[in-house]
């Protein structure tokens, strides 16, 4: 969420927590509005059965650049460099024309291996902040 795990933390600091909900569900529909009208002209048919492919794409996207899934660290610029090394990836492998099959793999090890550097990434800093 946009306030937090804690609501009533962020209420005593002063946020209005109501607003902020409020309007990170409407930016975040509009994006996704957004990307539904770019992804019917990308494709030039109103299917609905192609976007569940896409979930591993944006999470191994946002998991790459840095962005921690369990929140707290990253940010814009770090899930946008994710993507662009994502869609670099998935350009040079349809290039050399590997299976959809073989791309969705290749997905699914990033992700894993993007969370696994995340996390020892977060106890090294753990560790040194111990110290």
């Amino acid at each position: 969420m946009s306030v937090g795990s804690d609501d009533r933390a962020c209420y005593t600091a002063g946020v209005p927590i109501g607003l902020v909900r409020f309007l990170s569900y409407c930016i975040t529909g509009v994006f996704a509005g957004t990307a539904g009208l770019l992804l019917t002209a990308l494709i030039g048919s109103a299917d609905p059965n192609v976007g569940a492919s896409f979930t591993l794409l944006a999470i191994s996207a946002v998991a790459l650049g840095g962005v921690s899934l369990g929140g707290g660290r990253g940010g814009i610029l770090a899930a946008v460099i994710g993507a662009s090394d994502i869609f670099l990836l998935q350009s040079a492998l349809t290039y050399f024309n590997v299976s959809t099959f073989v791309l969705q793999i290749a997905y699914g090890i990033i992700l894993v291996v993007s969370i696994s550097l995340n996390g020892l990434a977060a106890m090294f800093e753990r560790r040194t902040a111990a110290r």
